[in-house]
């Protein structure tokens, strides 16, 4: 598999700090509407990079309002590395 590479070709590691850019339509969509609300709350956020799937999607956690916790897996090139 290739290196992940962020929206503007940063590479993307575990462990990295990364913010959210956009919660895209394929993550989003068929989920309850309270899956999507607390994904969309957090675009803009600054999370850590847990793992990579098999797909080199990130895996991403983060907890909601509630303080329930969500795992999300989104393409490296939807995130930004913050160094």
């Amino acid at each position: 598999m290739h290196e992940p590479k962020d929206s503007l070709g940063k590479a993307v590691s575990v462990g990295a700090r990364v913010r959210l850019l956009l919660a895209a339509p394929e993550l989003i969509n068929g989920l309850p509407e309270s899956d999507q609300t607390a994904i969309q709350s957090v675009v803009g956020n600054v999370m850590v990079v847990e793992e990579f799937d098999q797909y080199g999607h990130a895996e991403l956690m983060f907890n909601d309002e509630q303080g329930q916790i969500h795992f999300i897996w989104v393409k490296p090139s939807d995130l930004e590395v913050l160094s």
